[in-house]
């Protein structure tokens, strides 16, 4: 290995462990806040709320897997070509899959852990709100909160397995994708300082 090729390497590990350090920095003060938040709203929630809850984590759970399993699969060459031919989004594919460990570990390990907190804190509220219902229920109180642990979790884990399939069939699609919302949302923000400068 040449000294160069090495400085590189040292300076891209430096790179990420200072990425690891923030990023989980980041994360110990979002799940505090979110866990305060979900705490509130949840606490008098009504079973409907709770149920709606647990579903909406499941579903931006698998999307987020989906995105980071699509980087990570990604090959750079098509998005090469389709940024010579100028193709929206497709710069920005190639910034994610240059940076595939960082959006990688945010959207899996980051909002995966997270939204796994907030399905406990879910869940534990929808068993609350069933043995509320009725006094009859407090007999099986073990047994439902089995059973909604159970099928939260596998409904977390089952989505999340479809999902890896199809991030891995069809990543550039999905990493196209998601590099035009990132590339039409980083363009809202200058128009909107230039909006502001005129007004």
């Amino acid at each position: 290995m040449s000294r160069k090729t090495k400085k590189k390497k040292e300076k891209k590990n430096k790179v990420f462990t200072r990425w690891a350090f923030i990023i989980s920095i980041w994360t110990f003060f979002t799940a505090i806040c979110i866990s305060m938040i979900s705490n509130l709203l949840l606490r008098e929630s009504s079973l409907l709320l709770a149920l709606i809850t647990l579903l909406s984590i499941v579903v931006i759970g698998t999307v987020a897997d989906i995105i980071a399993v699509a980087i990570t699969a990604a090959d750079i060459s098509p998005f090469n070509a389709m940024a010579a031919r100028k193709i929206y989004g497709a710069r920005k594919g190639i910034q994610m899959i240059q940076n595939a460990e960082k959006y990688a570990n945010f959207f899996a390990d980051v909002v995966g852990d997270v939204l796994g907190y907030i399905a406990g804190v879910a869940g534990a509220t929808l068993v609350f709100q069933i043995v509320r219902l009725s006094d009859e229920l407090t007999l099986y109180e073990s047994v439902v909160s089995v059973l909604v642990a159970g099928l939260s979790s596998s409904a977390i884990v089952g989505s999340k397995a479809i999902g890896k399939n199809i991030a891995i069939q069809n990543s550039t699609e999905i990493v196209l994708g998601f590099g035009k919302i990132l590339t039409f949302l980083s363009e809202l923000k200058p128009n909107a300082m230039a909006k502001s400068r005129r007004n």
